[in-house]
């Protein structure tokens, strides 16, 4: 039989082991976490998922798919901007696309505010005029009231996709993958990296591929501040412009000149396929990529662990991290704060490893690793079905806006209203670095895993684990409230009854 023991400030029966027992844990360190101080969703009546964030001054956008019945929905998932502010209020949101099904990928503002948006259509019709083949790139121009200014398809009779996107003094570079033998080098006949350069009305200026003789994709552009870039791409053997291979797909690094010529490259790798998903500047010579690894590398997981490598640019790897548990992990999106760590956002299978979660199904996951150290911690936000986080954006004193998609009603969402298939869901983390004062007095009791409360004037029940986090939250709870979800342990429990708070510590054991 479980049993609860209720820890707080008041007389006990003399007790050598439970007096030691509280003296000790009224004396554990806590570690400094993040809890959700706001949280919104924005949801139709079918599927809406964010797949990354962007600020604009004061505002913020999120780009993602949509199927919901929205005014302008074209057919099956079209491209889906929404826009709002600080509070999570929205001001505007709108799609375009296709009959078919059209999935963007990546979203950049000129100095204007319009909004540049990359990804891929199968067919044509609604606002797509031109198509080339099988699945084409398509590039749309929005103002910042979310109305279309251009459209813009590119590609061959086979599949092409970009999908990253960065803002240059003369335009824009794009980088996907395409397996057109239009676009493809004389000979190649797998699909290879594709880069394409257009200006502010959506004309290409130029067009290049790189790669292998097999399989590449290019997977996340970034700008330097002397005009080059650099780019991330998977590759498979070491031919044509590839000069080293190490395992089934590896991480592959370039730089590029201003016209996208090759200068230099990179690859990190094991021993089974590693694909990346974001690559970041750490510092002047100082670079972070991050992805998914099946690798045996030691300290792995199991299952697909996220992987970031951090390196210079005379190839040394400076720091690596795995991330997760013994099911899939994979990043989505990374970026550098402003104590130069690393802030990775993504979605896990896992339940175990660094993935320290009672909750069920898929979760979002918070991941921040100390440049320097090699240390990282990582927490889980969502509930007990789908979560997911695709984009993380700065706030100020250490707080950060993720966007991504849930399908969960309890955990972090408990309260929230949702409808459809996956609902846009976008949170704010503050830091969160001590628990409430304990109380003299408690407005419950506890038994095999049940609070019981002897006031029905109740207001709000939290519940905290030690690391600070809130992991469930009641309004105007009933005469009891059951805690079999949570596992053994420790834990914090607030209520509010009009303007008091009343706080005592549990163990489940």
């Amino acid at each position: 039989m479980n049993k609860l023991l209720i820890l707080k400030n008041q007389t006990l029966r003399p007790n050598i082991f439970i007096t030691t027992l509280l003296a000790c844990l009224l004396h554990i360190p806590l570690l400094a976490q993040w809890d959700i101080s706001n949280q919104t969703v924005i949801n139709g009546n079918r599927d809406d998922q964010l797949v990354t964030i962007l600020q604009l001054n004061e505002s913020f956008v999120g780009l993602g798919k949509s199927d919901s019945d929205y005014d302008n929905n074209q057919g099956l998932y079209d491209f889906w901007l929404a826009k709002w502010d600080s509070d999570l209020q929205v001001f505007w949101q709108n799609a375009w696309g296709s009959p078919g099904e059209d999935i963007p990928k990546d979203v950049v503002a000129n100095d204007e505010g319009d909004l540049i948006v990359t990804g891929i259509t199968d067919s044509i019709g609604g606002n797509i005029s031109t198509s080339y083949g099988k699945s084409d790139a398509w590039v749309i121009k929005v103002d910042k009231n979310g109305e279309l200014i251009w459209e813009q398809s590119f590609g061959g009779s086979e599949d092409d996709v970009l999908e990253s996107i960065i803002a240059v003094e003369d335009g824009f570079v794009l980088l996907g993958h395409t397996n057109s033998p239009e676009i493809l080098d004389s000979g190649q006949v797998e699909k290879d990296i594709w880069l394409v350069k257009i200006n502010e009305m959506g004309e290409m200026l130029w067009q290049k591929t790189l790669g292998s003789s097999e399989e590449d994709e290019g997977k996340s552009l970034i700008a330097l501040a002397n005009g080059k870039m650099m780019l991330a791409a998977y590759i498979r053997t070491n031919d044509g412009d590839v000069s080293n291979h190490i395992g089934s797909k590896d991480f592959w690094i370039a730089q590029l000149d201003p016209n996208g010529n090759l200068e230099n490259q990179w690859t990190f790798g094991g021993n089974k396929a590693d694909v990346p998903t974001v690559l970041v500047q750490v510092e002047n010579n100082r670079f972070a990529v991050a992805g998914e690894t099946f690798s045996d590398f030691e300290n792995s997981y199991g299952g697909g662990d996220t992987w970031v490598v951090q390196f210079d640019t005379s190839g040394t790897i400076l720091q690596t991290n795995l991330i997760g548990g013994t099911s899939l992990d994979s990043p989505k999106d990374m970026i550098v704060n402003t104590l130069n760590e690393l802030m990775v956002v993504g979605e896990s299978f896992s339940i175990n490893g660094d993935i320290d979660t009672y909750y069920s199904t898929m979760n979002a996951f918070v991941s921040r690793i100390n440049t320097g150290d090699d240390n990282h911690t990582t927490q889980v936000f969502g509930g007990n079905q789908f979560d997911s986080a695709w984009g993380i954006l700065p706030l100020d004193n250490q707080a950060y806006m993720i966007a991504g998609y849930t399908d969960s009603y309890d955990g972090d969402l408990a309260g929230k209203v949702m409808h459809g298939n996956h609902d846009a869901w976008i949170f704010i983390l503050d830091v969160f670095t001590s628990l409430p004062t304990l109380s003299p007095v408690s407005p419950f009791s506890l038994h095999q895993k049940t609070l019981y409360f002897q006031q029905n004037n109740i207001e709000s029940l939290r519940i905290y684990d030690l690391q600070g986090k809130s992991i469930f939250e009641q309004k105007i709870p009933d005469y009891s409230t059951d805690l079999q979800h949570l596992p053994n342990g420790m834990y914090v429990v607030q209520t509010k009854i009009g303007n008091q708070f009343f706080t005592q510590k549990i163990m489940l054991y």
